[in-house]
């Protein structure tokens, strides 16, 4: 993974990238004898899996993202190839044996992204082996409802160490946000607060917003904008289109 916010020559974390490495600290550095599973959840669009990113490349530690499709054995074969960086063979047991070794040698986090299709998938119960096994910290990045989703789990509920949400964006963020995605365009606070709130502090949205901002301001040769001088054009981008009349 490659996907840190570079802003000029260095990295300005956003609140919820904040948040993720307090939790990713919080559980690598636990006391002896506490469980080592954070669990970090929230609505779609908040930047989880930028967040995920960066953490992954500050702490090292082995990145996997999960998808509807995967078992057990394809779980196991993704870690296993983020950190030895060639296909594995072997059974399950095999499998999970060298997940372990290679944790428990290198001493790296794990971070699950998308982990709502590991609760669908009934894969749970391997995540909590790998960390008993390992003794790793372990990172689940899901959904609003994850928290919810773990309590079927018991076992593995109460190895969770923290839950920690992902919050909306705020002004300060989207004044980052607009330095990728509407560089050297400023954006004054009354039209960057509109664009937060009328996109409710979803992250993807915003940075749409921006980049449409940014856009309709280039073709007009304006470098300075506010809320009056954008008037009522859209501040929200990507929406569902009304149906048209037949021709």
């Amino acid at each position: 993974m490659n996907q840190e916010l570079n802003i000029g020559s260095s990295i300005q974390p956003l609140r919820n990238v904040a948040a993720l490495m307090t939790l990713t600290n919080t559980v690598q550095h636990r006391a002896f004898g506490l469980p080592g599973i954070g669990v970090f959840y929230g609505h779609a669009g908040l930047g989880k899996t930028s967040a995920a990113s960066y953490a992954t490349i500050k702490s090292d530690a082995v990145y996997i993202a999960m998808q509807r499709t995967w078992t057990a054995k394809s779980m196991l074969k993704q870690i296993l190839m983020e950190m030895l960086n060639h296909e594995p063979r072997g059974t399950i047991p095999d499998l999970a044996n060298q997940v372990n070794s290679e944790l428990l040698r290198s001493g790296r986090m794990l971070i699950i992204d998308e982990a709502d299709y590991a609760v669908e998938k009934n894969l749970i119960d391997h995540i909590r082996d790998i960390h008993d096994n390992s003794q790793c910290a372990v990172v689940l990045i899901g959904e609003e409802k994850m928290p919810q989703k773990l309590r079927k789990w018991e076992r593995f509920h109460d190895r969770v160490l923290k839950f920690v949400a992902a919050e909306p964006c705020d002004l300060k963020d989207a004044k980052m946000l607009a330095k990728v995605y509407a560089a050297g365009l400023t954006v004054h606070d009354d039209l960057m607060t509109s664009i937060v709130e009328q996109n409710q502090g979803n992250s993807r949205r915003i940075s749409r917003a921006l980049a449409n901002v940014y856009a309709q301001c280039r073709v007009e040769g304006i470098s300075d904008v506010s809320a009056s001088s954008w008037g009522n054009r859209a501040l929200t981008v990507g929406e569902t289109p009304k149906p048209r009349k037949d021709l």
